[in-house]
């Protein structure tokens, strides 16, 4: 803006828009232009402005919406991976894993697989407690892991320890054939038998 025409508007001047066509002021066709008077009454001139149409205007708003609506789409749309982004991918479209999640659930699956285990060893020893002994078989102790093996001959002379007096003939008999199953078994497997109670002798 001219600085004649800014000083008149400090000034207390009063502003008026021109609008053109108007030979008077030089406005053409779709021209513009604020005045200044002052208290004297004499004009200031201001810049030419053109004046904005309305179909521009519609057009720029279109323009604006359509953008929007690209930039959204593009929001929404998810980046296809390649191997050049990310180098320890082998396929394209691949998902990225979180490297610590992933540590997590590996952890989480570890300790899943422990306790299925410690409940199946918790079961097998439940089986062979309640194992009767005319079940006892050598196919049965051969297909038995260490651990169980010695569990089984844990038990049988714990048996033997609290009913030996009480026990008939039958039971008796049973016991000591299993026992000695077990300690064909033990040979077999080179483990050593050591002589606990007088089911041993």
């Amino acid at each position: 803006m001219p600085k004649a025409f800014l000083q008149c508007v400090k000034n207390g001047g009063k502003v008026r828009r021109i609008s053109g066509p108007n030979k008077d002021f030089g406005l053409k066709e779709g021209e513009y232009r604020n005045i200044c008077w002052d208290k004297d009454g004499t004009p200031y001139l201001g810049e030419v402005h053109k004046k904005k149409t309305k179909e521009k205007e519609k057009a720029k708003t279109k323009t604006k919406a359509k953008t929007k609506t690209e930039t959204k789409a593009k929001a929404k749309t998810k980046k296809t991976i390649t191997p050049s982004d990310i180098p320890h991918l082998s396929k394209p479209g691949m998902k990225v894993i979180n490297p610590k999640k992933k540590k997590k659930k590996e952890e989480e699956g570890k300790k899943k697989e422990k306790k299925k285990e410690k409940r199946k060893e918790k079961k097998k020893n439940k089986s062979i407690k309640n194992l009767a002994f005319k079940d006892i078989t050598s196919k049965l102790l051969s297909n038995m892991s260490e651990v169980e093996l010695l569990a089984i001959h844990h038990n049988i002379h714990r048996k033997w320890a609290n009913n030996n007096r009480n026990m008939g003939k039958i039971a008796v008999k049973r016991i000591v054939i299993s026992h000695i199953l077990i300690k064909d078994e033990f040979k077999k497997r080179g483990l050593i038998h050591h002589k606990m109670d007088s089911l041993d002798y």
